[in-house]
């Protein structure tokens, strides 16, 4: 037995269909569309809006000034955060030499991963459990105190879970012959992609 030849999961059967279903996609896009309007307003321009940011920050000016990226001295204080700052270093020198530009690009990076990544768990749980399940798991989700404190913050939490959650969704999606074996590669990729981004 090959890959290609596993059973997608039985959840499959209980999506929603017709007129419930379409309820169901409308609830998820007002729910995504107020968690971007809420994070865009909190954010303010040419400033983070968590502290603990701050410190990435000047590694990844600290980085680009010594040419050591986040191997520098102060790039050691954010390990957590390792792949987020390798990856930021292939930003622009005109964005990594000045504060302002960086920090709008963070704050950019932050509000499109955390729609993304509600779009993304949307698409996953309507594919395991059906439309009504991920219309209902995904207001909770993104208009929990959590997320709308977390989604404004261009914490590299927020692109993690992107990655996640578009791996997960390419775990459920249906794949038959060689389609199931690519999309379960591309998915194990993007789940190494997450806990690289914010282990």
């Amino acid at each position: 037995m090959s890959v290609a030849d596993l059973p997608m999961p039985p959840a499959r059967a209980a999506r929603a269909t017709g007129a419930s279903g379409l309820g169901d996609g409308l609830a998820v896009a007002v729910t995504i569309l107020l968690l971007a309007a809420f994070a865009a307003l909190v954010q303010g321009p040419g400033r983070l809006a968590d502290d603990g940011l701050y410190r990435l920050l000047v590694a990844l000016l600290d980085g680009h000034a010594t040419g050591l990226g986040m191997g520098g001295a102060l790039g050691g204080g954010v390990p957590n955060s390792f792949g987020y700052g390798e990856l930021a270093n292939w930003l622009p020198d005109a964005v990594l030499a000045d504060p302002g530009r960086l920090i709008t690009t963070m704050n950019r990076v932050g509000l499109v991963s955390a729609v993304w990544a509600l779009g993304a768990l949307a698409a996953a749980l309507s594919l395991a459990y059906g439309s009504r399940v991920a219309a209902v798991a995904t207001a909770l989700f993104g208009l929990s105190p959590v997320w709308l404190d977390l989604a404004p913050t261009a914490h590299p939490v927020l692109p993690a879970l992107a990655a996640f959650f578009t791996g997960a969704a390419l775990l459920f999606a249906d794949g038959r012959g060689w389609r199931r074996p690519a999309l379960w590669s591309l998915a194990t990729l993007l789940l190494f992609a997450a806990l690289t981004l914010r282990a």
